[in-house]
């Protein structure tokens, strides 16, 4: 199977592991001294098989039949980690136990500049990352990745679960030719739970996974020039009391050729929250804020239920250390999306002035909101906040329309979008605000600032907004 204009084929990347598997090279990790108990330190003798299969010129290690307690441990080329049915890799509770690799942050699992490395299951690797083994406040430097991998190739993680991590489950960066598949993440114990964080990576796959986190669920980062691209998401379900799915808010080098494909957003079980809303904030969040480019992005297929705001869409120019000019967000498609029991914020989709979102489509859409607002949300003038941290609530507790807000967008396209609203509403459904070039289901329309009749349920037809 080959991934949409990815280029990257799946077969491939299992192809490593299978590979090892076949040849019989299998290092049991009880025989190099490891204990089952979940009590004994095993970091030393997990760490001799990665290195001794490495050295014999790769194969499986195995952590089967138990607990295995254990601090950092480091990836070795041609090595697959298998965690088997029934065994727990547990994440040491003392710091001491994470070094720091060259003053980076600390992790559970980690690796650099490696080839044909597979983390497998179907058993579970646990962090015990809480805020009592790891207080919240500790410095983040200080509180361990449950996995962090970086200018690596050939990167597969399957049919595996993650637990409890006490800072990001899942950190690549740079990485090259990622195939994430089947994996299960549970993310509630600390602050910055995120579930999954794609950082510069190129041909990627995300597919079949569930992630529940505290902080954002599945997560595109950009912190150097060299941008995500080539990226497909798909099948997942993602849960979080953050965003679902986002890009950014780090985007130095930009956002291309991304596909978001068939996914499912639903509210966490577990509603006690350390960051966030119990229902989550959005169900897809958009964010260019630290320069770079969104180009080519898909946002296809999303069933979303829950979130204070099911779409997010922000340029700002926040010019934090990456860059000292705001960026571009163009080319973008948001389409056969419906929301269901979304909170009365309404969703925001903001360039800033003189620099506007540019070439945006929103089609076949369909989007429920509790409703609820009155006659000031509506009239209220809102601030730009262009250097402001991206949040969908960032502008105000309630944006003027209950559905879509545009706000500098130039070149929009919007083919059957339905909004309602459950409860009565005092606010148009939406509004287009400094919004140029744009055509409603085909028809060019002429747009700068209007709003549309208030009403609780809208299905949009040309003559809504002929002058």
């Amino acid at each position: 199977m080959k991934n949409i204009r990815t280029g990257l084929t799946v077969a491939a990347l299992f192809a490593s592991a299978l590979v090892a598997a076949a040849d019989g090279r299998v290092f049991d990790v009880k025989q190099y001294g490891a204990k089952p108990d979940g009590q004994t330190l095993c970091t030393t003798n997990i760490q001799r098989a990665i290195d001794e299969c490495a050295a014999t010129g790769g194969g499986v290690v195995s952590v089967s039949g138990g607990s295995f307690l254990s601090g950092t441990l480091t990836l070795r080329s041609r090595v697959e980690l298998c965690i088997s049915a029934g065994a727990t890799l547990l994440g040491s509770t003392n710091l001491m136990d994470y070094p720091p690799a060259d003053s980076r942050m600390r992790h559970l699992i980690g690796g650099e500049d490696l080839t044909e490395v597979v983390i497998s299951g179907p058993g579970t690797i646990d962090g015990r990352g809480s805020m009592a083994n790891f207080p919240g406040e500790m410095a983040i430097t200080n509180r361990p990745y449950g996995i962090c991998l970086e200018h690596c190739t050939n990167v597969t993680v399957r049919n595996i679960t993650l637990r409890n991590s006490a800072f990001w489950m899942q950190r690549y960066i740079e990485c090259e030719q990622v195939e994430i598949s089947r994996v299960t993440v549970w993310n509630h114990c600390n602050f910055n739970n995120d579930g999954l964080d794609l950082e510069d990576c190129r041909g990627a796959v995300v597919q079949n996974c569930r992630f529940d986190s505290d902080d954002d669920a599945i997560c595109l980062k950009s912190s150097s020039a060299s941008g995500c691209e080539n990226i497909v998401v798909t099948n997942c379900v993602a849960s979080s009391h953050a965003n679902a799915i986002k890009f950014g808010s780090a985007s130095a080098g930009g956002f291309k050729n991304i596909k978001i494909l068939d996914c499912q957003v639903r509210p966490s079980t577990q509603q006690t929250k350390i960051y966030g809303h119990p229902n989550g904030l959005t169900g897809v969040a958009l964010e260019v804020v630290d320069g770079g480019v969104m180009d080519d992005v898909l946002v296809s297929g999303l069933d979303i239920t829950g979130t204070r705001a099911p779409i997010f869409v922000r340029l700002g120019d926040r010019s934090r250390r990456f860059t000292s000019a705001p960026g571009d967000l163009r080319n973008v498609t948001i389409q056969n999306i419906t929301a269901r029991e979304a909170g009365d914020l309404g969703c925001a989709i903001a360039g800033i002035e003189g620099h506007p979102i540019e070439n945006l489509t929103l089609r076949n859409i369909s989007l429920e909101f509790i409703g609820g607002g009155v006659r000031a949300d509506a009239e209220q003038k809102l601030q730009p906040k262009d250097k402001a941290y991206p949040e969908c609530h960032m502008f105000t507790r309630r944006m003027p329309a209950f559905g879509l807000y545009f706000w500098h967008v130039t070149g929009l396209n919007i083919e059957n979008i339905t909004l309602q609203a459950r409860q009565t509403d005092a606010r148009p459904p939406m509004i287009f605000d400094q919004v140029k070039a744009a055509r409603l289901n085909g028809k060019a329309i002429g747009l700068l600032n209007r709003k549309l009749p208030a009403t609780q349920q809208l299905a949009l037809k040309p003559s809504d907004l002929l002058p």
